[in-house]
């Protein structure tokens, strides 16, 4: 699961996991590990859903194309 930590500066993180520590928000990210203030962050969110959605998506089109497509060139009655 990813996760996407928005700063209250603007910044945004994606990260593989995130701790909640002590005061400090650590994210174990693809370029190394980031530790923050925990006062600093001001959002953290799973991008699971996110990204099963935007699968979804895809499949509808995908769907819809090939429906366009055989309405398109298929012999009618």
């Amino acid at each position: 699961m990813s996760y996407r930590v928005i700063m209250k500066d603007g910044r945004t993180f994606r990260a593989d996991k995130v701790e909640n520590t002590a005061g400090f928000v650590i994210m174990f990210c693809w370029d190394g590990e980031k530790r923050y203030p925990a006062a600093e962050v001001a959002e953290i969110c799973s991008t699971t859903l996110e990204d099963g959605l935007a699968f979804t998506a895809l499949l509808v089109v995908v769907f819809i194309v090939t429906f366009i497509l055989a309405l398109i060139f298929l012999p009618g009655r």
